[in-house]
């Protein structure tokens, strides 16, 4: 076992902040962001902050909470009990499948896929299900953290006190590769809080520009850190949108929006641009879908705040666009070069997804019910991999899962409380972007990300708020006593 200096600091910080339940919850949620950082290695097996935060959690705040009545038995929680049965059912009928089936196996590389192995089920093979079983997990220690609709709120101020340390991340590593042209610094950055980083920075063609499309921030990948983006960017929106916000406010938030639309635009991804794309479209949907139940005289306010921006906006776009005219003509190269002709070339990420994907499905009809047990066969995207490895039967479950975390609070926003109500759109919004988003463009890594499986426990509390107002009743009036 390898532990890091970073590892260290980060246990302890985590252990001191446990002595207050708010500023653990603010640390827990800033943890998930930490993707691409290791606390320790334990062979070729990364630990995470995300693992370790939700491991304390568990010890400090829940223990035998986690098998409360209202925490395992309500119907969402019964889906996911179903489906991880059901992966364990579907690796061990992997040992009666036919060797016949060609698979791209975990031991490969993605870019293998012309160099299929044949199906071959082992004992050893059942680490891949370890992955799906503690993001499992994570959801029910954090659903029994949550007592109290006071912990919904602090989850919503812990994403939004987490975007700071973020923001200065960025600024630093803009100021650093473009005032000093130092690659190798930022290089030095990755390796003490991700010792096993390799990328090698100095050989990017496009110096600094190169260097942070690809590999960003502390949150790893620039589709890791697209994603993060598109988050805080659905939590600003809906905090811009349905508050009763000053005008100051109002102008904070929306430079906010704009700030990380042009983060997503420096990353040069295809997540980053294919997700701001549907996450305008689901804002918009929601918000002609549901604005009536949120607080008519702020959403109209609001609406006409960012009416006025935007056509001042527009009249300064122009002359700024002017005047950086060369740096945005390089920006541009950068991209047709670096970005888009690797996807449409023959070896570039949009060959590796397709052909992938391809694999997945002819995968799938080989054994459509049952798959070929969990990790056996890898894909790009998560839902072909899901296809491929538990068959219809495990992707409908999962699916359902999260539809129904999407949908049931959507139908009780008529009778929440007014707080109540914000938060709930707000993770909503969040969640629909992350769990379309991760499913569609991350492999077998998407159900490892920290804040996909924090905002599913969020929403199942908000769909079943009344017991949490319930239960505070209970303890003011046994403190009264």
């Amino acid at each position: 076992m390898e532990i890091s200096v970073f590892g260290i600091i980060y246990i302890l910080i985590t252990l001191l902040l446990c002595f207050k339940k708010r500023w653990f919850t603010y640390w827990y949620v800033f943890s998930n962001t930490l993707f691409y950082t290791s606390v320790f290695t334990v062979g070729s097996v990364v630990i995470k902050p995300f693992h370790i935060a939700t491991l304390i959690m568990f010890f400090v705040f829940v223990r035998g909470k986690i098998f409360l009545k209202s925490n395992i038995f309500e119907k969402d929680s019964r889906i996911l009990f179903i489906f991880l049965v059901w992966i364990y059912v579907t690796f061990l009928f992997s040992f009666f499948l036919p060797g016949s089936i060609s698979v791209i196996s975990e031991n490969e590389n993605y870019n293998d896929y012309n160099n299929l192995v044949k199906l071959h089920a082992t004992v050893g093979s059942i680490t891949q299900t370890f992955f799906p079983l503690f993001s499992i997990f994570s959801f029910f220690v954090v659903k029994a953290y949550i007592t109290k609709t006071q912990d919904i709120k602090d989850f919503t101020k812990g994403y939004l006190l987490s975007f700071i340390p973020l923001a200065i991340t960025v600024i630093i590593l803009f100021a650093v590769l473009n005032v000093l042209h130092q690659p190798v610094l930022i290089q030095g950055f990755f390796k003490i809080i991700y010792p096993n980083y390799t990328r090698n920075v100095d050989t990017s063609d496009y110096g600094s520009i190169g260097d942070i499309a690809r590999t960003f921030t502390y949150i790893g990948e620039s589709s890791y850190t697209a994603k993060y983006y598109l988050i805080m960017m659905s939590l600003f929106v809906c905090m811009f949108l349905y508050r009763n916000n000053t005008k100051w406010q109002n102008f904070f938030y929306v430079c906010l929006i704009l700030m990380l639309i042009g983060f997503i635009i420096i990353l040069g991804s295809t997540t980053g641009y294919a997700g701001l794309v549907l996450l305008i479209l689901i804002l918009a949907y929601l918000h002609l879908r549901y604005r009536r139940f949120q607080n008519r005289l702020a959403v109209k306010n609001n609406l006409n705040f960012f009416t006025l921006f935007f056509l001042f906006g527009f009249l300064i776009v122009i002359p700024v666009c002017i005047i950086f005219y060369n740096q945005i003509s390089f920006f541009i190269n950068f991209l047709v070069i670096n970005h888009i002709g690797k996807i449409e070339g023959d070896a570039g990420s949009g060959a590796l997804r397709y052909n992938t994907n391809l694999i997945a499905l002819n995968v799938f009809l080989k054994s459509p019910f049952f798959g070929v047990g969990y990790g056996h066969n890898r894909s790009t995207t998560y839902f072909t991999l899901l296809l491929s490895n538990v068959g219809i039967i495990g992707f409908f479950l999962l699916n359902y899962f999260m539809l129904y975390l999407i949908v049931m609070p959507l139908t009780k926003l008529k009778v929440m409380r007014n707080d109540l109500r914000l938060h709930a759109i707000i993770f909503v919004t969040m969640f629909i972007i992350s769990y379309i988003i991760n499913f569609a463009f991350s492999g077998d890594v998407a159900i490892a990300f920290g804040w996909l499986w924090t905002n599913a426990a969020i929403l199942s509390r908000i769909n079943n708020w009344k017991k949490l107002e319930t239960r505070e009743a209970l303890i003011k009036e046994r403190a009264n006593k």
